[in-house]
Order: C-alpha cells, then sequence, then structure tokens
C-alpha cells in the first residue's frame, strides 16, 4: 500500500511499514502506470515524478 502524506509512505500488507520514497515536494496523488504498470507516478502541484518499481 501507498500513502501520500508529506512524502510517500509504503506499507506491507500486515500494516507494517517497509520503506518510504521522499519527493521535493509535497504529494497530491499517487498513479501506477507505464506499459507494465509498474511506474509510480507522483503528482505534487508543480511536477510529476515517476518512480520505477522492482519486483521482488
Amino acid at each position: 500500500m501507498f500513502i501520500a502524506n508529506g512524502q510517500v509512505f509504503v506499507y506491507a500488507p500486515d500494516g507494517s511499514e517497509i520503506g518510504r520514497i521522499d519527493v521535493p515536494e509535497r504529494p497530491l496523488q499517487l498513479i501506477f502506470g507505464g506499459t507494465d504498470h509498474a511506474t509510480l507516478f507522483i503528482l505534487t502541484h508543480h511536477a510529476l515524478y515517476a518512480v520505477a518499481m522492482r519486483g521482488g
């Protein structure tokens, strides 16, 4: 699960935090896309960031 709250928090299915994605601006919306739906797009007030997600 991904939650945008000042930065992007990443949670495991059991609810434990497993990571964070820092962006220069406060995130407004998170969207998965790309040809394989493995890119996380992070929308802010002034920019759009993309993070390639790796399976594991």
